[in-house]
């Protein structure tokens, strides 16, 4: 499974904005994403495929944090294909006055 693109920088951010990217999730054969799961609250995902597909629309949600500074999550996206780890999205941002 891959992720295109395999990091998403939703550059500067203001405390409390919301901006959302689009994550595609590809594979050779037809699958289902079984579970999405960031490491911060702040980042949200959404698969927008519904069913077996070779490819999945992701739509990832940065809520922005209230203290300002660098922001880090990783998204791990978890499919039904046999023997396939799951993958790893690194996602960052600044967030500023």
């Amino acid at each position: 499974v891959a992720l295109t693109p395999s990091i998403i920088n939703f550059g500067q951010v203001k405390p409390g904005q919301s901006v959302s990217k689009t994550v595609l999730v590809r594979s050779s054969q037809a699958f289902s994403i079984t579970d999405l799961k960031s490491s911060e609250d702040e980042l949200q995902s959404v698969d927008k495929t519904t069913g077996a597909k070779p490819v999945h629309q992701v739509t990832l949600t940065l809520k922005a944090p209230d203290r300002p500074g660098p922001f880090h999550s990783t998204l791990t996206v978890k499919t039904d294909v046999p023997d396939e780890p799951a993958a790893v999205l690194k996602t960052f941002a600044t967030v500023g006055p």
